[in-house]
C-alpha cells in the first residue's frame, strides 16, 4: 500500500513539472504586472509604454522566444498578484525576506540604483549623519524598501506617501523636510518636475546599494524555465544592454 502511495505521489510530481511546462511552453506569453514608475516604466496618458524596464523585458522575451503581456496594478497589488501566481514575472524589484518567500530572483540584478535622502537647497548640511534623521518629518513611498537600518527604524517620524511624484511635490511645498528615494529614479522625476533649483541632496549618504532585479513567481509555470531565464538576462548584460537602453532616459 505504502509502494503504491509514493507511487503516485512521483507521478503526481512528475505529471505537475511536466504539465506546467507544457502550458508554458504552448502560450509562450509571460504576464507581467506593471505599474508607472519612471524612468524605469514610462505610462503615457493613452496608454502607450516606454523605459528601461520595458524595452529590457522586450529584448529579454526575443532570448526566450516568448512575448511579454503587460498588465497594469497598483505596486502592492502587483505584489499579491506575484504571490498567488496569477502574474508570472515582474522587473525592478528589490529583494527582502518576505518576497522570497514567494518570488525566486534572477541570480544578477539587472540595475543598481543608490539610496539617497532629499531635502530643500540650502538644508543640505542639516543632515550629516543618520541620527539626524530624527529631527525632521520624514516622507517615504509606501512598500518600498530602502536600507534595512532605515526600513526597520521605528523611532523616525516616518509618513508614508502612494508614489514618489505626490512625495517630490510635498518636499517641494514643506509638506514634508526630508524624503528618502534612489537615485536613478528620483533625480529623472525632480528633473521633469522643474524642481533641480529647489530640491538637493542631503550630505549624508547611506552608502547602500538597491539593485534590481528580475523575479519570477514560484507558483508560476514560469518557474521552470529560471536557469533559461538566468542565461537570457547574463547575456544582455554582457552585450551591455541596460547601458544602451539607459543613456537614453538620463540626458
Amino acid at each position: 500500500m505504502k509502494r503504491v502511495t509514493i507511487f503516485n505521489l512521483i507521478f503526481l510530481v512528475i505529471y505537475s513539472l511536466f504539465f506546467s511546462t507544457a502550458i508554458f511552453a504552448e502560450n509562450k506569453t509571460i504576464k507581467v504586472p506593471v505599474d508607472a514608475w519612471p524612468p524605469f516604466r514610462i505610462i503615457s496618458e493613452d496608454d502607450k509604454y516606454s523605459g528601461i524596464d520595458f524595452e529590457f523585458l522586450d529584448e529579454l522575451s526575443k532570448e526566450l522566444d516568448s512575448s511579454m503581456d503587460y498588465q497594469r496594478y497598483p505596486w502592492s497589488r502587483s505584489l499579491a498578484k506575484m504571490k498567488g501566481g496569477t502574474s508570472d514575472l515582474i522587473s525592478g524589484i528589490a529583494k527582502t525576506e518576505e518576497r522570497q518567500k514567494y518570488i525566486q530572483y534572477s541570480n544578477k540584478p539587472y540595475y543598481i540604483c543608490s539610496t539617497v535622502f532629499y531635502v530643500l537647497k540650502g538644508n543640505e548640511n542639516k543632515i550629516e549623519e543618520y541620527d539626524d534623521l530624527k529631527k525632521f518629518k520624514l516622507g517615504y513611498v509606501s512598500n518600498s524598501v530602502y536600507f534595512d537600518k532605515f526600513d526597520k527604524d521605528d523611532s523616525l517620524n516616518k509618513k508614508s506617501i502612494s508614489s514618489e511624484l505626490e512625495l517630490i511635490r510635498m518636499l517641494a511645498y514643506k509638506r514634508v523636510e526630508v524624503m528618502i528615494g534612489t537615485d536613478c529614479q528620483v533625480d529623472y522625476d525632480i528633473s521633469r518636475l522643474g524642481f533641480n533649483e529647489l530640491i538637493s541632496k542631503a550630505n549624508y549618504k547611506p552608502g547602500n546599494e538597491v539593485s534590481l532585479y528580475i523575479g519570477v513567481s514560484k507558483e508560476s509555470p514560469l518557474i521552470n524555465k529560471m536557469d533559461e531565464i538566468n542565461k537570457a538576462i547574463e547575456k544582455l548584460l554582457e552585450e551591455n544592454k541596460v547601458q544602451e537602453i539607459s543613456k537614453k532616459y538620463f540626458q
